[in-house]
């Protein structure tokens, strides 16, 4: 019953693209027996990956303890086997966008790099965006929080200077291949 409770927990969740915690899987779905956690990841693991084709990756470093659920299977551009909101459309249009850039930038760009290239497509970070809202905060808190990106502050730098890599969501659902593969089409 718990890895049932626990597979629709983490499908749930995952919707928001959000890191999974652990902490939260213990206090919310296996409460007072959290000692079986192990177990019943393995088999809530197994059973997403048998039943729906994802797989439970375990986030590193400063995710460690998190966890996000990344599907087995590429996804076809011109048959989708996922059908997605036309708002997250855009905002995965703009991450891969933005992946883009920091890849082809040696995998790492300078944040005043990244919102000068951004205002060349008409995307001012410091104006509000019809489709985006507010870019800098979907950017550096939206996708940093989704593990798709990591905004890491350069150390000893006046003013403050912010480099963007890839996270470790971006790295678990796509390829540097993929990203090359969608430059070259633009």
């Amino acid at each position: 019953l718990q890895v049932n409770d626990l597979v629709q927990y983490l499908l749930i969740m995952d919707q928001k693209k959000y890191p999974i915690k652990k902490l939260d899987i213990n206090k919310i779905v296996l409460k007072d027996t959290s000692k079986a956690f192990p177990l019943v990841m393995k088999r809530a693991s197994e059973k997403l990956s048998e039943v729906f084709g994802i797989d439970v990756v375990e986030l590193q470093d400063k995710h460690k303890g998190s966890y996000i659920l990344v599907s087995k299977y590429e996804n076809d551009v011109e048959k989708p086997h996922i059908l997605w909101p036309e708002e997250d459309n855009c905002h995965t249009g703009l991450l891969v966008i933005i992946l883009s850039l920091i890849f082809m930038n040696n995998n790492v760009m300078q944040d005043s790099e990244l919102w000068h290239t951004l205002k060349k497509l008409g995307i001012d970070p410091e104006v509000h965006h019809e489709t985006f809202g507010d870019v800098k905060k979907l950017v550096t808190q939206e996708f940093v929080r989704q593990a798709y990106l990591e905004y890491i502050k350069q150390p000893q730098t006046d003013p403050l200077v912010y480099d963007f890599k890839w996270g470790q969501r971006a790295k678990a659902e796509t390829s540097k291949n993929n990203i090359l593969h969608f430059v070259s089409e633009v």
